[in-house]
């Protein structure tokens, strides 16, 4: 999953301007909007002795299916169907 290094330095306090100078001598060319993948950020934070852990974000959809299933059942009997009976219907026309 990338990351960009602004969100990084945010995240872990460092200075992005850190994050890229480590970037350059690794050999990877980088500005603060560049997104790295999540080995690459977490072999840099080790640097300064912060572990990180990368945590995929849920999209919509898995949000929405979680909070259906999370949901908890109020009333769980069949409900007794509702049924009508509708005479002629005078719409109006001639």
């Amino acid at each position: 999953m990338p990351l960009s290094i602004k969100d990084l330095s945010a995240a872990t306090g460092v200075k992005a301007a850190d994050i890229v100078k480590k970037l350059f001598m690794k050999g990877l060319p980088a500005t603060v909007n560049s997104a790295i993948d999540s080995e690459s950020a977490q072999e840099i934070m080790l640097d300064y002795n912060i572990e990180l852990e990368v945590v995929e974000a849920k999209s919509a959809e898995q949000q929405v299916v979680q909070r259906f299933a999370d949901r908890a059942r109020t009333d769980e009997r069949p409900r007794v169907p509702v049924v009508t009976i509708l005479g002629h219907v005078d719409h109006g026309k001639t």
